[in-house]
């Protein structure tokens, strides 16, 4: 049984979460920005690709080494609801869409269900919470459930993480906008560069595609230790939704 925890709580790569939230909040930040004031500049949105997969290796790590999951899972929840009104009216969001808090959430409920094998629930849990996902309109929607439960599963190898991320962004970014072009570059020249040419091209540069950048970020160990204070991590995503809304009607 002790040997079964120790495996379940295995960690590879980056488990520095204080750095990774630090690097996803500015990559979130460039995300949102374009979203509000630059939303042709495809560019700005391609950087915004690595946020998300880092919040969600941080919640893998969170759930493997939280003391208390339901006092982690409660304050998801407080943050989502304070946030709400924030995403909707800076993004433009109608109030039933749920911010990443939600998709979050739920990703911990499923990982919790999983840790905790109550009744089988390391099967029905990820299950239902991919359902919840379907059912309600959440930021990243069921796929953002999916790749916390895929990063969970893949968590004690870098060589399963690197896969997992891979494959899951090769299906993330199927139906999104083709990238032809990064800072006035045209890239078309790659249809007759790469092996299997445009067809290749075209299932490689989409936009989601480049959440893949956010793997280096999430397999390197830092050697350094950075603390970020819990408050600034959890509020900075509430904060910087009403500083873009406030700006939004500053600059009407």
């Amino acid at each position: 049984m002790e040997l079964k925890a120790i495996k379940d709580n295995r960690l590879a790569g980056n488990t520095n979460t204080g750095f990774l939230k630090t690097v996803a909040i500015f990559f979130m930040i460039i995300d949102h920005t374009a979203v509000v004031f630059f939303p042709r500049v495809l560019e700005l949105r391609l950087l915004g690709r690595i946020a998300f997969p880092l919040f969600a290796w941080c919640g893998v790590v969170g759930s493997v080494y939280t003391r208390n999951h339901i006092r982690y899972m409660l304050r998801l929840f407080v943050f989502m609801a304070v946030s709400q009104p924030f995403y909707a009216l800076a993004l433009s969001h109608n109030w039933y869409e749920m911010n990443i808090f939600a998709t979050l959430l739920t990703g911990q409920l499923a990982l919790f269900g999983i840790r905790k094998k109550w009744h089988g629930s390391q099967y029905w849990a990820p299950v239902l919470c991919i359902l919840l996902g379907c059912l309600f309109k959440m930021d990243y929607g069921w796929k953002g459930v999916l790749v916390i439960i895929l990063l969970y599963m893949a968590k004690e190898t870098r060589s399963g993480l690197a896969a997992a991320m891979i494959a899951y962004c090769l299906f993330w970014g199927e139906n999104t906008s083709l990238m032809n072009t990064i800072c006035g570059v045209s890239l078309l020249p790659l249809k007759t560069m790469l092996p299997y040419g445009s067809s290749l091209y075209t299932t490689a540069l989409r936009l989601e595609n480049f959440a893949v950048l956010s793997l280096p970020f999430m397999l390197l160990p830092i050697g350094w230790k950075s603390k970020l204070p819990r408050w600034i991590s959890y509020s900075a995503y509430p904060a910087h939704l009403g500083l873009l809304y406030a700006l939004k009607l500053i600059l009407k």
